[in-house]
């Protein structure tokens, strides 16, 4: 079991830092703010817990793992193009401080539930961010906030409903 604790004393987690390197654990200290592109990329991740403090996910930060459950906490503001995208995520949760989600960035999952903590709107995220046009329900009175289904059967274009 390949492990990495990044302690509490490193704020900048830079551009390929542990990619390809067979992690199967990782611990992100409490001082990160920014994780580079490909940080993590291409490992054996099944779970991560992204701490408050980090603000701004790259891209391919998490692309290419084994995620079944991802914490994205609460500082997060940016999640760069496919950072989760080819994982094994079935829900995700995006915290009410998101402004922006790249594209294709959590593209590949087999996502059944998405929560949206906060207002979204057309220019907060691509629309191609999970995989297929998610992006229409929010224009509602709601502003978007809230829990979406995928009711398809289908692996790739989901039809979502809110729940």
């Amino acid at each position: 079991m390949n492990s990495v604790i990044i302690p509490n004393s490193v704020i900048y987690i830079g551009i390929e830092a542990f990619s390809w390197a067979s992690l199967s654990s990782v611990t992100i200290g409490n001082s990160v703010t920014y994780i580079g592109k490909e940080a993590f990329s291409n490992n054996e991740l099944t779970s991560v817990i992204i701490p408050n403090s980090v603000t701004y996910i790259g891209d391919e930060v998490f692309n290419k793992n084994k995620l079944t459950d991802v914490t994205i906490g609460n500082g997060v503001t940016s999640i760069g193009k496919s950072a989760f995208n080819q994982n094994k995520l079935t829900s995700v949760t995006i915290p009410a401080n998101v402004t922006s989600i790249g594209a294709w960035a959590f593209d590949s999952n087999p996502l059944k539930r998405v929560t949206f903590q906060g207002m979204i709107n057309q220019e907060t995220f691509d629309n191609r961010a999970f995989g297929s046009e998610l992006r229409t329900e929010y224009y509602s009175a709601t502003g978007g906030i809230g829990t979406y289904i995928n009711t398809s059967t289908r692996e790739y274009y989901p039809e979502w409903t809110k729940q």
